[in-house]
């Protein structure tokens, strides 16, 4: 057997399995934690940090890019490692004041002493104080030295006050009222211009960065000019890139499902387009603030997607509860509380139907949590209870759609029929509740 043949014995024998390296990444994950519990953010904290962060390397090293492919979940409780440690590290480093210095006297005069001792064992003698005199004299403040500005005092040279000029007055008969001048107005068309310009080549290279990253395939309109935080800002959009198509270096059309779709327009097939008599006009969308709301939501809720992903990716079966599954289990009714706060919350009557979903999201994340330890699993319902009842005020009653509520109920109750008896009484009340709340939102979404 060959040296290399021994060396590849050797490592495989050292490398881990899938479900050990995934074992060994949810210690990393619950290690991390207990530090953020134990509120410990100095020296103690980054040190376990390091070692962390390399055993995490050390999982990973073990595993090429191949099995990384078979088993993509090792790669997201690697991130979530990696990502945790660096929250709790900067944590760490934004507790640390690298102008704070102790002073201590009785370690500043041992200091001394062991300076000027002439040996270690002597003691100190009368003449050993001299040799601090040097480092003294650059200690004890000194009277600093003036320049003055008028050089010496001199009384033989005593400076003479300047005379003074007598203003000529001019009689009033010969004073000429001055002219008034109305102001120019001018307008500098060249530097508006000049500014839009900018805007329209800012535009440009965001959309050819864009349609790089999408394999020079086409982007979505309203994913493009749609600005998260302002609806100005949207409809400014929409203007400058009408620039764009004016100039032939975009193109707007509809894809199969109706929705506008941009891509970057080349010279030869803009060349193809003018020559078959096509003519560039500068086409302006138009877009309510309604509609801006809509399409608005979907970035915000990016949140929520990735923690359902992370949920089903990281899969706790039911019969280990544990609190990292329960939190595992909440985050994607977090990010929806999350979502309604940054659509804004207060007191006022136009917030009322926000305050309600949000009560509503909490019990029910209670509810989810309660969920995971099966001796609270009827406090759990109960509290879900609560929270549809949120719902169904928020959701109100007009209008009352009573064909589609008895659908809904039916198809319910169709999916209870094999339940078992003693379930099916103590449960269900809160079936029919969630049915009821379900009905009311069909409702407002049809109305």
């Amino acid at each position: 057997m060959s040296f290399v043949d021994e060396q590849e014995n050797t490592h495989s024998l050292l490398t881990k399995s899938p479900q050990e390296r995934k074992l060994s990444y949810r210690n990393l994950i619950d290690k991390i934690d207990e530090l953020e519990k134990s509120g410990d953010t100095g020296l103690g904290a980054a040190t376990e940090l390091r070692g962390v962060v390399q055993e995490a390397n050390a999982l990973d090293s073990e595993c090429s890019i191949d099995n990384r492919i078979e088993h993509s979940d090792e790669t997201l409780l690697d991130c979530l490692v990696i990502s945790s440690a660096s929250g709790l590290l900067k944590k760490c480093v934004e507790s640390v004041d690298v102008f704070v210095d102790t002073y201590e006297q009785i370690e500043f005069a041992n200091n001394i002493q062991a300076y000027i001792k002439s040996d270690d064992n002597d003691e100190i003698q009368d003449d050993d104080i001299l040799k601090l005199i040097d480092d003294a004299r650059t200690v004890i403040p000194r009277i600093p030295a003036y320049n003055f500005i008028y050089g010496s005092y001199n009384l033989e040279q005593i400076p003479q006050p300047k005379p003074k000029k007598q203003k000529e007055i001019i009689p009033k008969r010969n004073k000429q009222a001055p002219q008034k001048k109305e102001p120019e107005r001018i307008q500098n068309v060249e530097k508006e211009e000049e500014g839009i310009e900018e805007i329209v080549k800012l535009l440009y290279d965001v959309l050819s960065t864009k349609c790089s990253q999408n394999d020079g395939q086409p982007i979505k309109y309203y994913d493009y000019i749609i600005d998260t935080d302002s609806f100005a800002a949207t409809l400014e959009n929409m203007f400058y890139f009408a620039f764009l198509i004016r100039d032939g270096k975009a193109g707007i059309d509809l894809d199969s499902n109706g929705e506008p779709i941009i891509k970057l327009m080349r010279s030869k097939t803009l060349s193809e387009f003018r020559a078959a008599g096509g003519v560039n006009a500068q086409i302006i969308s138009n877009i309510s603030m309604d509609q801006w709301k809509v399409k608005n939501v979907g970035p915000k809720l990016v949140p929520f997607f990735k923690t359902v992903a992370i949920y089903f990716v990281i899969f706790i079966p039911q019969d280990k509860p544990s609190i990292f599954s329960t939190i595992l289990k909440c985050l994607p009714i977090l990010s929806l509380m999350l979502f309604v706060l940054l659509h804004g919350m207060s007191l006022g009557e136009e917030y009322k139907y926000s305050r309600r979903i949000l009560s509503g999201l909490i019990f029910c994340c209670i509810g989810d949590a309660l969920l995971v330890w099966n001796q609270y699993f009827d406090i759990g319902m109960f509290a879900f209870i609560i929270g549809h009842i949120y719902y169904i005020l928020a959701f109100g009653f007009k209008p009352l759609n009573l064909s589609l509520g008895l659908a809904l109920y039916l198809l319910g109750s169709l999916g209870s029929l094999d339940v078992e008896q003693v379930v099916y009484v103590c449960r269900e009340y809160t079936l029919r509740i969630i049915r009821f709340a379900h009905w009311h939102r069909q409702v407002q979404v049809q109305h």
